[in-house]
């Protein structure tokens, strides 16, 4: 008899939990935007003949009720909790965090990748830089490279990749960073460098490539946007205090004209990116293929062209004094074989390569 109620209760308890998220999954308006994930969520998908007979709407539909799901975020930090308290993992879906920084796991060493990340650059300067002397290439580290020796995660060989790109880079005179930079120099939630924590990284660049730029953060005024929760934050679902994002402006940057690949104005810091999905986008307005910006106040004509990832938003306006112009290419988002027809290249300009760690172990998505 016992047994009998026991049976009743559970599979009552179990009808009320499955129809209560039912009705709230039907009931609750659909969200937009994940804040903590940083990204759009999946709509209801189009429901016609077409989109069912095709399976198109069912695949659709089952990624839509995975992230409409109601309390999807709370679910996240129960098993985040479980992952690391309860289980006692060293990672939860590769990201892991010490003292309240959030890292992920970049391992191992892809050479296969990192060679593709160095035919590219091959391909690019033997067909606009050949003649060029002025050629020069930088590799950031990511947060993993601080951790302690003692940490237990795994790490990248980051000799062997420095190690093949600047024996396989023809042409490119190497500028190690690697030493300008520290832990603290990098978000706690977010991937990227903090743009206030830049000035050895910017007067070694000045020094290799003779820019004349002597980097202070005295000469900037600091603005301070708070809550800054970078991509991490959302991935790891875990309550870390949010970040100070910080950005340097003066005068030379704020009469700076920023042209984007489309042709629309903007300023080298767009205070609208706090709002945005990614708060990153002040700088520069966040990812773009091609970007343009003229200093009139330059004493000269000196021009600077960088191929970059998405950490060179943050550190390219820091170098605006010591150019006329600055070409900022993003080859994640155009092909290589296209630059020339809306950039004008000539043996006179400075050219840096600046990748992140990151982007070389992934280097087929270099076009």
């Amino acid at each position: 008899m016992q047994d009998k109620v026991k049976n009743i209760v559970v599979t009552v308890l179990f009808s009320l939990i499955f129809i209560g998220f039912f009705l709230a999954n039907v009931l609750m308006e659909d969200v937009d935007i994940s804040v903590a994930e940083r990204r759009r969520l999946t709509q209801f998908p189009e429901l016609t003949l077409r989109t069912v007979l095709s399976s198109r709407f069912m695949d659709q539909f089952e990624t839509y009720a995975a992230e409409q799901f109601p309390l999807r975020d709370q679910f996240r930090r129960v098993k985040t909790f479980m992952a690391f308290d309860v289980f006692r993992h060293l990672d939860n879906n590769d990201l892991f965090f010490i003292d309240d920084k959030i890292f992920s796991i970049i391992y191992p060493l892809n050479e296969n990748e990192v060679m593709r990340a160095t035919n590219n650059t091959n391909n690019i300067i033997n067909r606009y830089f050949q003649n060029n002397p002025n050629v020069f290439l930088s590799i950031i580290p990511n947060k993993n490279y601080f951790l302690p020796e003692t940490s237990r995660h795994l790490r990248l060989d980051y000799e062997r990749l420095v190690q093949i790109m600047t024996s396989e880079v023809n042409q490119a005179k190497y500028i190690d960073i690697f030493g300008t930079l520290n832990l603290d120099s990098f978000y706690r939630t977010d991937l990227h460098w903090r743009q206030e924590k830049l000035t050895d990284t910017v007067n070694t660049i000045s020094r290799y490539m003779n820019m004349g730029l002597i980097h202070d953060n005295a000469h900037f005024e600091k603005t301070i946007v708070p809550n800054f929760r970078g991509s991490y934050f959302g991935q790891l679902g875990i309550n870390i205090p949010p970040d100070e994002l910080i950005f340097l402006n003066n005068w030379v940057l704020e009469d700076a004209r920023v042209t984007f690949n489309n042709n629309q104005r903007g300023p080298v810091h767009n205070p609208r990116g706090k709002d945005s999905i990614d708060m990153y986008d002040i700088f520069l307005s966040g990812a773009k293929a091609l970007i343009q910006i003229d200093n009139p106040h330059a004493e000269s004509e000196r021009e600077l062209v960088i191929f970059r990832d998405s950490f060179g938003s943050s550190i390219a306006p820091l170098l605006i004094p010591a150019y006329g112009r600055i070409t900022i290419i993003d080859l994640r988002y155009i092909s290589s074989n296209f630059v020339s027809q809306m950039v004008q290249f000539n043996d006179n300009q400075d050219i840096l390569f600046l990748y992140s760690v990151n982007i070389l172990n992934s280097g087929s998505i270099l076009r």
